[in-house]
């Protein structure tokens, strides 16, 4: 569970707990309530050991912080026709390119062996089968690589002796995403116009570095256009992603073995039982789509500006860019003298 405000930022507060109620049922009456204490990140951590009960079929939560309360979608149980699930957790703080990732798989079942892939951008960049002595816990290990930047689909399977397929898959943020990196360094920070600004770029060598100095006012206009970290590895990350739009059913994670194939973006060959569901679904005649959904209403408020007589002074002019160049580091590291406007600039 996250606190934030409006803009992102996190809630800090070291006197107000987070009251969390929850169940396995639907009535509400029945739920259980924890209180937790926010982190500096403004998140508190859940943690559900589900009963082993057939007829415990959803996990509801409700979270409440002083006068906001929020209810969470429904958790739908997984769904196996011999009720055998396994479960893969990451066991690395911090997965990192380059570095080992540990992964942690339990079962319901005592494991003979187990299979795991790795896939990252739509590709299968790790196979293995390996080995299990009868034991319901097991760990293993893989070689992260940028490949795998920056999310990795980890997808775990053993096949019972019915037949019967049994998986699960998680996904992992990896950092270390890119491969070089850039610094910037401007003195004098204040120069008078006409004088000699020195600008400093470190990167590896024969790095291709593009260089650009725009008027500050010019995000008067509008912000969100620098590229930043997050924008790099964005542009692995959204091909891969799938939205489901007018759903009529949400089940975090995956409800069965078919869901944790189709969400890994892997497409499985067998002739043996991939348990799948779809949900009943029942359809009036002369019942528009659109009836079925819920409406809310929520009040609204709206910030008037107040009356000034003052006149509104609207900019026009904006200066050129002052500077825009694309150059070679090289081998060895070289400084480049460019000529100051009257105005202030942001690199």
């Amino acid at each position: 569970v996250k606190l934030s405000y409006y803009d992102g930022a996190p809630v800090r507060d070291d006197k107000n707990l987070v009251t969390v109620r929850y169940g396995y049922s639907y009535d509400h009456d029945n739920f259980l309530e924890q209180k937790h204490k926010l982190d500096k990140d403004g998140m508190v951590e859940l943690v559900f050991y589900p009963p082993a009960d057939n007829n415990q079929t959803t996990l509801g939560i409700e979270a409440e912080y002083l006068e906001m309360k929020e209810w969470f979608s429904q958790v739908a149980a997984a769904m196996s026709p011999s009720n055998t699930f396994i479960q893969a957790m990451v066991k690395t703080d911090k997965p990192t390119v380059n570095q080992d990732v540990e992964i942690e798989v339990n079962s319901t079942v005592p494991l003979k062996y187990l299979s795991y892939q790795v896939i990252g951008r739509g590709d299968v960049l790790v196979a293995n089968t390996v080995p299990v002595s009868n034991s319901h816990t097991h760990k293993f290990r893989f070689l992260a690589t940028y490949a795998m930047a920056p999310t990795a689909h980890i997808l775990v399977t053993f096949l019972k002796d019915d037949g019967e397929v049994v998986a699960d898959a998680l996904d992992i943020q990896m950092e270390g995403v890119l491969q070089n990196f850039v610094d910037i360094e401007v003195n004098p920070m204040e120069a008078r116009p006409g004088s000699d600004v020195d600008i400093v770029v470190k990167a590896k060598p024969n790095s291709y570095v593009g260089i650009l100095g725009i008027d500050q006012s010019v995000l008067l206009l509008k912000s969100g256009n620098d590229i930043t970290e997050n924008d790099a590895g964005d542009r692995n990350t959204h091909m891969f992603e799938r939205r489901r739009k007018r759903s009529f059913f949400f089940w975090p994670g995956s409800a069965t073995a078919k869901e944790v194939f189709d969400k890994s973006g892997a497409v499985i060959l067998t002739n043996g039982l991939v348990h799948e569901y779809e949900p009943f679904l029942f359809y009036r005649s002369n019942v528009e789509e659109d009836s079925i959904q819920l409406e809310f209403e929520q009040e609204s408020a709206i910030a008037v500006a107040s009356s000034s007589d003052s006149e509104v002074k609207v900019r026009r002019h904006f200066p050129e860019t002052w500077l825009w160049e694309l150059e070679d580091a090289g081998y060895e590291a070289h400084k480049c003298n460019y000529e100051a406007h009257d105005a202030s600039f942001v690199m």
